[in-house]
């Protein structure tokens, strides 16, 4: 019989499943909390992957923003930035 998945033994199956020697696994809670575990990993480890993860999240959504295919309120503030910089009247156009 299968156990039941919870935070305190996901990280650990998915693990498995991946065949990967450890991972991080982040959950959105209902309450709006978040969740975290790892598994196979030091702390130091988890805050490494932790801050790549975010360097690329961030980078994909600059991308986006950049190919105007972000979020409403991302394109929003994005073209308030690029009026503001260009009514500063330096001459220049901010791409």
């Amino acid at each position: 019989m299968t156990k039941p998945l919870h935070l305190n033994n996901i990280a650990q199956f998915v693990c498995d499943a991946l065949q990967v020697p450890g991972c991080i696994v982040l959950v959105s809670n209902e309450d709006n909390t978040i969740g975290f575990t790892g598994g196979g990993i030091t702390n130091a480890r988890a805050n490494e992957m932790l801050s790549v993860g975010i360097h690329i999240n961030l980078t994909q959504h600059d991308a986006n923003v950049l190919a105007g295919r972000a979020g409403k309120e991302a394109q929003e503030a994005y073209e308030r930035l690029i009026t503001a910089e260009n009514d500063k009247g330096n001459g220049e156009v901010m791409q």
